[in-house]
């Protein structure tokens, strides 16, 4: 079995190859053109025949059948929980473990609180995560979310860098289907400089 650092670079490349080939294959004159491989007349005209076509078509659905089952390794299938809060990817660089509350929305003057917290460790914009205010929990969420989008799969992760791979890995997966399902981060209690007092009364 591969590490995680190993298992994280095969699938950027497979994403990233994958979704590129799809694209080509469907926009590309150039890569239209490699697979009209003879000219027919046909009643005096000029007939380009795709005998590859089929190859073609079968070469293409064999790529993503590879590259959806390699990037299902990624995906954990224990179903996350309160008494069990597994990170949904498996190779997850940390504990494993994930919070049990969804992030706190921020005002912009307290925004730096957040954006310094260890799992604000995303390589990229990806996370227009799920916040609130107040801070609600990861099961809670999910039970609203469930009523509202039926058929929606939810999965959990513990940071943004452990969402930025997921998501790689699922939109691997449904590259050639809907994509219904949703990443959540779960963190701890955000509590901010000045609250502690209330948090305590509260609880």
């Amino acid at each position: 079995m591969f590490d995680a650092a190993t298992m994280s670079l095969i699938l950027d490349y497979i994403y990233h190859d994958c979704s590129f080939r799809l694209r080509y294959r469907v926009t590309s004159k150039t890569n239209n053109q490699a697979f009209i491989s003879y000219e027919l007349s046909v009643g005096g005209k000029t007939v380009s025949v795709r005998k590859d076509s089929l190859v073609a078509t079968m070469l293409r659905n064999r790529l993503v059948s590879d590259a959806a089952r390699l990037a299902l390794k990624s995906i954990s299938n224990v179903p996350w929980t309160a008494e069990d809060p597994k990170c949904a990817l498996q190779h997850c660089r940390y504990d494993g473990k994930t919070g049990k509350w969804i992030p706190r929305y921020a005002a912009r003057d307290e925004a730096y609180i957040v954006e310094t917290m260890w799992w604000h460790n995303g390589a990229t914009t990806w996370m227009d995560y799920a916040r609130s205010v107040p801070q609600e929990t990861v099961e809670a969420h999910i039970e609203y979310m469930s009523n509202r989008n039926e058929g929606e799969s939810f999965y959990v992760v513990c940071c943004m860098a452990c969402g930025e791979e997921l998501q790689k890995a699922l939109r691997t997966v449904h590259i050639d289907r809907e994509q219904n399902f949703s990443i959540i981060l779960g963190v701890d209690r955000i509590i901010f400089p000045g609250e502690e007092h209330d948090i305590i009364l509260i609880e």
